[in-house]
């Protein structure tokens, strides 16, 4: 009860309300507008990136891109699942369509950009990795019934990753390493941006009650 009341503190101060009435829909979104509320995801960028990037090594390749990109997809993930705490149905699809989309999607993306590390360069290799794992995470929830979260998942992916690549510009941390993802200051504004949907949707799913 005390951590419930923490939590629910914790949405409060961020913005995010309680879901009240018996929405399905909105009842189903409520966990993951928690998971973005709270911290877990966001040290999950920079682990994951790192870890595929060590493996895979640097994002200069179309083999090193699906090496990396399908293990820093599997790790990201992983923790969104874990911190979800199940609302994303079974971890084998959600993870498994990650790391399948996530590889695909760097591979293509970061040789469209010609393994380039300026901002429009990673903004281009973001938006389209973003939409490879939009696509394959939003057809995992539209297969759970969660059809409008899944449209809006499917098309935030793409310009959220965009952004996130382009703070990591900006502030050119580690940037020229050619990792698979962005760092801290991405996932922070990746992280709030995709807080705000989730509580929008969260409030039009409680609305429609």
């Amino acid at each position: 009860m005390r951590l419930r009341r923490q939590r629910d503190e914790e949405l409060a101060a961020a913005g995010i309300g309680p879901v009240e009435g018996h929405a399905d829909g909105a009842a189903q979104v409520r966990p993951l507008v928690q998971l973005v509320a709270n911290r877990e995801p966001r040290p999950a960028f920079p682990v994951a990136g790192y870890i595929g990037w060590k493996i895979g090594g640097r994002v200069d390749a179309v083999d090193s891109a699906l090496v990396g990109g399908a293990l820093t997809g599997a790790g990201l993930a992983a923790v969104q699942w874990w911190a979800a705490k199940g609302a994303l149905g079974r971890p084998a699809a959600w993870i498994g369509a990650g790391a399948i989309s996530y590889a695909v999607g760097l591979a293509a993306g970061s040789a469209l950009a010609g393994y380039d590390t300026d901002l429009g360069a990673l903004a281009v290799m973001g938006f389209v990795s973003g939409a490879a794992l939009g696509t394959a995470q939003g057809l995992v929830l539209a297969r759970q019934g969660r059809r409008s979260l899944a449209l809006a998942w499917a098309l935030a992916m793409p310009v959220l990753f965009a952004l996130g690549w382009s703070a990591a510009s900006v502030t050119g941390i580690g940037v020229d390493d050619q990792f698979t993802v962005f760092g801290a200051g991405g996932a922070l504004l990746f992280t709030l941006l995709s807080g705000v949907l989730l509580a929008r949707l969260t409030s039009a799913g409680a609305r429609a009650a």
